[in-house]
């Protein structure tokens, strides 16, 4: 059993951690400094190497019950 809004959190916060500098987590949605709709290739992998540095199984193991 894991204790599910604990794991939300902990993983929102380690993702607020690791985020590009200026970009914010607001709700759903990714908050972004950049000027055009689209992210660009750098925008983008700064983006993927942020999420993909979190690890999620260990939150998950932290918050079991």
């Amino acid at each position: 059993d894991h204790d599910m809004d604990a794991i939300e959190a902990d993983y929102r916060a380690s993702l607020e951690e690791v985020l590009p500098l200026g970009w914010t987590l607001a709700g759903d949605s990714l908050i972004a400094p950049v000027t055009s709709a689209h992210l660009t290739e750098d925008e983008t992998e700064g983006l993927r190497d942020a999420v993909e540095a979190i690890d999620f199984w260990s939150i998950v193991e932290r918050r079991q019950r």
